[in-house]
């Protein structure tokens, strides 16, 4: 299904839209937990930013939460950490939706890291790139991205989650792009890679 642009504009305004990436792309930034904790799936959201009425960024806050709390449930985790910043630490969605809706709209920003544990252990971590303060490469440029990585490919879980919320809130899935299964090595691993052999 296609969009025109002026359709586009008045769901960005009113409901929001998004970009679902599987995988990776070569300037993916990579957190150590995928290597540490063997997360080697990603599953990627991009929230686009630019609203035609607004001359400033802004988050998708409301759409944020329903998806987080969507994906939560289907991947089956048991307890959550949201964290917003290195001193703020959340241990339920709703405790951090509430603090988040208090701010005024422009000032929203999605959570630096999420830890979804099941019996403690880590089943999924989820991280924010934030491409809307940079800029940043297609198609994550103007964004603020949040890459879900776990241990078992949950393309169909995540994406069932983000369709059922996008329908009931009246939100688009604006693409679905395929990535890399796996993240490219840093350019000092390749060369550590070559001189070693």
């Amino acid at each position: 299904m296609s969009f025109n642009r002026e359709y586009i504009v008045i769901v960005m305004n009113k409901h929001g839209v998004i970009t679902i990436v599987y995988g990776y792309h070569p300037d993916t930034p990579v957190p150590e937990q995928v290597y540490t904790e063997n997360l080697c799936y990603r599953f990627a959201i991009i929230f686009e930013t630019a609203f035609p009425e607004y001359n400033t960024i802004l988050f998708q806050s409301e759409l944020f939460i329903e998806l987080l709390s969507a994906i939560k449930t289907q991947v089956g985790g048991d307890s959550i950490q949201i964290e917003s910043d290195e001193k703020k630490q959340y241990q339920s969605i709703n405790l951090f939706k509430d603090d988040l809706l208090k701010l005024a709209e422009d000032e929203r920003m999605p959570p630096r890291r999420i830890f979804l544990r099941k019996n403690n252990s880590l089943i999924c971590f989820g991280e924010t790139e934030f491409w809307a303060l940079c800029g940043g490469p297609a198609p994550y440029s103007d964004s603020y991205t949040v890459s879900f990585y776990t241990k078992e490919n949950m393309n169909e879980v995540f994406n069932a989650a983000c369709s059922n919320v996008c329908s009931e809130m009246g939100a688009i899935i604006r693409e679905r792009i395929q990535g890399l299964p796996y993240p490219e090595k840093p350019w000092w691993k390749k060369l550590f890679t070559v001189f070693s052999k």
